[in-house]
């Protein structure tokens, strides 16, 4: 673990005219640390309480390091792709060489991490890290699977509209359309490079749900259930989604 401080500073004096060419300098820091070791300082440094570090099964991780690979043709780019599970059980061990830069003293740990406190944007960060994942996973499973069951079931559905006057042609249209909409939107949120326009089309498709029902099924808002009301909360989530999407 090496600071960016130090790495430009390491930079300036390699190309200074003083500093032999043609050497290989490798910057390694002071001390060797287990992944334990690091979890637990950048928990401390973030200001979280302290908690058990819970060793994962090689083969659980090279399962999730598949996973990530999967994503990663959907556009997703996560951190623990296979090539990052491999490195890790092999170890990331730095070879520290004879050659040494003057006037460079490379950072230890705890260092690094006091020259730059963490602030609530850190904690905020780390906290909704897996929070992103699992909020789009619902999202990916709540509009698909709803759509699928309004397919399966559009008789039912329709003779909602029907019993609220509207003629069954048209009720089953609705029906069978927003259906397909529902499962076109949340396949499409499984693909990077379209969640962002199928998460904003998500939202005009629960006002106009909600618009259309409140002309057509107001009793609906009293229901006991509250289908219209879980549709409210159903949008915050995708606006705190949309808000969380950037990568870089």
């Amino acid at each position: 673990m090496v600071s960016a401080r130090d790495i430009g500073r390491a930079v300036v004096c390699a190309i200074s005219p003083e500093t032999a060419c043609r050497v290989t300098i490798d910057l390694v820091a002071p001390g060797v640390h287990q992944l334990g070791e690091l979890l637990v300082a950048l928990r401390l440094w973030l200001g979280l309480k302290s908690a058990p570090v819970v060793a994962v099964p090689v083969g659980l991780a090279r399962l999730t390091g598949k996973a990530a690979d999967g994503l990663a043709w959907l556009g997703w780019r996560s951190p623990m792709r296979s090539t990052a599970v491999e490195q890790l059980g092999q170890g990331v061990v730095g070879g520290p060489t004879s050659h040494d830069l003057p006037g460079v003293r490379l950072s230890s740990l705890h260092e690094i991490l006091a020259q730059a406190p963490s602030g609530v944007q850190e904690r905020w960060f780390a906290r909704m890290y897996f929070c992103k994942p699992l909020a789009l996973g619902a999202l990916v499973l709540f509009w698909t699977a709803s759509g699928l069951i309004g397919l399966l079931r559009r008789d039912a559905a329709s003779d909602l509209l029907v019993n609220a006057g509207l003629p069954h042609v048209a009720a089953l249209a609705c029906v069978v359309g927003g259906g397909l909409v529902d499962v076109l939107l949340g396949l499409a949120v499984c693909v990077r490079r379209f969640a962002p326009t199928a998460l904003r089309a998500m939202l005009l498709v629960c006002g106009a749900y909600l618009l259309g029902a409140t002309i057509w099924r107001p009793d609906l808002w009293a229901d006991p259930l509250g289908p219209f009301l879980k549709i409210v909360p159903a949008m915050v989530l995708v606006c705190l989604v949309l808000a969380i999407m950037d990568e870089r």
